[in-house]
Order: C-alpha cells, then sequence, then structure tokens
C-alpha cells in the first residue's frame, strides 16, 4: 500500500496528512499567550520559566473577555467578536516539551482548548475556557495581575 505523505511547517506546527487523515504534531520552539497564573510571579510559573521558557514581552489579544473561576483561584478566557474587548498578559517563546505539561495543566482540549491565535502582531498559542461563564465573573480589566 502506497502512503502519500505531505508536511507543511507553519509557525511551530507541523500537519501531516495521509490517505485523508489529518494530524496535528508541534514541533520546535512556539510562542504561547500567558495570562493568568502562568505568568511571571504567579504560582504556576515555575512550569513555564523553569523549564527554560523565555519571556518575550507584555502583550494583549483582542477580541477577549477574562472570567475569574474556581472562586478566584484562576482565570479563563472565551473569544468575543468584539475586538474593543482586550485580554493582557505576556508573550512567551516555550520549548514543545514544555507545551505538554500546559496542556495538562490546562485540561486541554476539554476543560482549556489551546487554540493559535493572532495576538498583536503575530501568532501565539492561547488557552481558551471551554465552559459557560457568568457575568458576575467577569474581569473588567482583562488584566488578571490587576483584577481586584
Amino acid at each position: 500500500v502506497e502512503v502519500e505523505v505531505v508536511v507543511v511547517v507553519v509557525v511551530g506546527v507541523e500537519v501531516v496528512v495521509e490517505v485523508g487523515v489529518v494530524a496535528v504534531v508541534v514541533v520546535g520552539v512556539m510562542n504561547v499567550f500567558l495570562y493568568g497564573t502562568l505568568r511571571r510571579g504567579q504560582y504556576n510559573s515555575g512550569l513555564v520559566y523553569l523549564q527554560g521558557g523565555a519571556y518575550l514581552r507584555l502583550a494583549a489579544l483582542k477580541g477577549a473577555e477574562m472570567f475569574s473561576l474556581n472562586g478566584g483561584l484562576c482565570p479563563g478566557v472565551v473569544l468575543t467578536d468584539d475586538k474593543s474587548k482586550v485580554v493582557y498578559g505576556e508573550l512567551v517563546s516555550i520549548d514543545v516539551d514544555v507545551l505538554s505539561t500546559l496542556d495538562q495543566l490546562e485540561g486541554h482540549p476539554l476543560f482549556y482548548k489551546r487554540e493559535l491565535l493572532t495576538v498583536e502582531d503575530g501568532k501565539a498559542w492561547v488557552y481558551v475556557f471551554q465552559h459557560e461563564v457568568y457575568p458576575e465573573d467577569k474581569i473588567k480589566s482583562g488584566d488578571w495581575l490587576n483584577r481586584h
């Protein structure tokens, strides 16, 4: 049986097409937009920065809103069509090995889904909350560090 394999590498993602089946395999180093407990100085930041994550800069994700989850223990971001809504965080470069650790923490793809989105002038992985949110839990500043 002959199998045709096409490999395309785009922004840290390798797409393999094999007889009509598509598999996405992440390769190399990629950018992640961190907006909550993984940010520098927050209680989960060691999962990124102790494993070689490189801080790039502060960043903003347009068309998103932030909500407080689990009684204020962590945030969740949901996407909206309103580009005036903004979530603030930091852009970090990580190795592919760290991504599986983050996927586990974030419960990808059931609790949060990792999506490749435009963050300012480039693409970055963003963990998007996958469940219902409530207006009273909205973090109006869009910034986990300025949530109170």
